[in-house]
C-alpha cells in the first residue's frame, strides 16, 4: 500500500525515506530492494550523476511524448500547488493525461464508445523550491 510521505521524511534517515518511496513503487518486493541498496548490494548512481543527468533524461521524455503524439490525442490537466514549509516554498505539479487513439478520435461513433480509463494516466513532476529562504 502506498503511504504519503510528507515532508517530514526529510527529517528521517535515508533508509526511511527509501523504504517509504519503495513500497510505494515496488509493492511487497520494495522492502528488500532498499535493504540492499542501503547494504550497498545494488549499486546506485550518486546525486551528482543523477543531477547532471537530469537534462538528458528530460530531453528523452520530450522525444517520447512527441513520437506519442503521433498516434495519440492527448488531453493534459496541470494541477500545481505550492506550500512553504521550513523556509523553502515547494512547488508540486500533478500531471493528468487522456490519450485517444488518432483513429478512434478522427471517428465521432467510435469516440462516444471509447473507454477513457483506458486512456487516462497521471505523473508528478519534479519538486521545486520557489523563492529559497524567502517563504511565508
Amino acid at each position: 500500500m502506498c503511504r504519503f510521505i510528507h515532508l517530514s521524511a526529510l527529517a528521517c534517515s535515508c533508509s526511511v525515506a527509501l523504504q517509504s518511496v519503495f513500497d510505494c513503487f515496488f509493492g511487497d518486493e520494495g522492502s528488500e530492494l532498499a535493504n540492499d541498496i542501503i547494504r550497498g548490494a545494488v549499486p546506485v548512481p550518486s546525486p551528482n550523476v543523477l543531477r547532471s543527468a537530469l537534462l538528458r533524461i528530460d530531453l528523452c521524455d520530450v522525444i517520447f511524448q512527441r513520437s506519442s503524439s503521433e498516434k495519440y490525442v492527448t488531453f493534459k490537466y496541470l494541477l500545481a500547488d505550492s506550500s512553504p514549509q521550513l523556509g523553502f516554498n515547494f512547488l508540486c505539479v500533478r500531471e493528468d493525461s487522456i490519450s485517444i487513439p488518432t483513429d478512434i478520435y478522427a471517428d465521432p461513433i467510435l469516440r462516444a464508445g471509447y473507454d477513457l480509463n483506458k486512456g487516462y494516466s497521471t505523473r508528478v513532476l519534479k519538486l521545486a523550491v520557489l523563492g529559497h529562504g524567502r517563504a511565508s
